[in-house]
């Protein structure tokens, strides 16, 4: 005897979990995001003298995420200096774009790249001349930056002068071309991004060419009368 066996439908149906997996996505975004700007806040504000694993100290830290941005913060600056912030804004990029649905499916592998990009903005950094507060023995670049810039330029069969400068530039064009292809950038969206600066620099200096003019007629105006 042969019993009929009804099917069992799906527990949720297509369109309710792709609303589930569009929300799941942009939580992660959000987290991402809020994670970023944490990081960079905690850099941004941080201060050498802050208690930390490298200084020890009773003073109220500083830092805007407390004594634990200051903790947090003192090795990675000590390690990768303000190569860090490449880290910060990956995490805000990528977190934008699941947040935002923007090309989020360029996540794997780019993303993962973020990693390595961090290294090469650290040399890049390294090659910069440190401001009267930075307040410590080693660069712009942490400790990472500061090896490996010292390390290329005595493979260099140049003058420090020269090798830094061809070092620099070469890091410098690294960093920009790695950073826009691990950021998830296509070159539709840089051209276009650079149409919108290009437009916007152009009509700011128009509207300052304009307002000159004014300031120049009312000027003879008054001297005038």
């Amino acid at each position: 005897m042969a019993y009929q066996v009804r099917q069992r439908g799906p527990l949720l149906d297509s369109h309710v979990q792709i609303t589930l997996t569009r929300r799941a996505r942009e939580g992660f975004g959000v987290a991402l995001t809020l994670a970023g700007l944490a990081l960079a806040a905690m850099l941004w504000s941080y201060d050498p003298g802050d208690p930390s694993w490298l200084a020890s100290t009773d003073a109220a830290p500083r830092n805007w995420l407390g004594r634990t941005g200051a903790t947090l913060a003192a090795p990675v600056v000590l390690i990768l200096g303000w190569g860090a912030f490449a880290l910060a804004l990956g995490l805000v990029v990528w977190g934008s774009r699941f947040a935002f649905h923007l090309a989020s499916e360029r996540a794997l592998p780019r993303a993962l790249f973020v990693a390595a990009w961090v290294p090469v903005v650290s040399l890049y950094c390294a090659s910069l001349v440190p401001g009267p507060d930075w307040g410590h023995a080693f660069g712009l670049g942490g400790l990472l930056g500061d090896t490996t810039m010292g390390a290329l330029l005595s493979l260099l069969p140049l003058s420090t002068g020269l090798a830094l400068k061809l070092v620099t530039l070469a890091v410098a064009l690294a960093a920009l071309v790695m950073g826009a292809w691990v950021l998830g950038f296509t070159r539709h969206e840089i051209a276009r991004g650079a149409v919108f600066l290009l437009t916007g620099t152009l009509a700011a200096l128009g509207q300052a060419a304009h307002a000159a003019r004014l300031g120049s007629a009312r000027a003879a105006r008054g001297a005038a009368s």
